[in-house]
């Protein structure tokens, strides 16, 4: 996988506007997880914010979904 950000200089603007990042949030897989913990290992000094972000998100996104189920009508 290509990437254009410098993760020494890494943003939250950087991040979500990565096409990649983004899939991994909402689509994780294997290959992806792989990629992103990689990317942690090399350059520890961006590892604190993606995983801040990854889990911001992953919240953002089951209150999304636990919102939905409340507000749609049973059966």
């Amino acid at each position: 996988m290509e990437h254009n950000i410098k993760f020494s200089a890494i943003t939250v603007d950087d991040l979500l506007g990565n096409d990649v990042f983004i899939q991994w949030l909402l689509f994780p897989d294997a290959l992806l997880n792989a990629y992103w913990v990689g990317i942690q290992q090399k350059n520890p000094q961006a590892a604190q914010l993606i995983e801040q972000i990854r889990l911001e998100a992953s919240e953002l996104i089951l209150s999304d979904h636990t919102e939905a189920r409340v507000l749609l009508p049973c059966g």
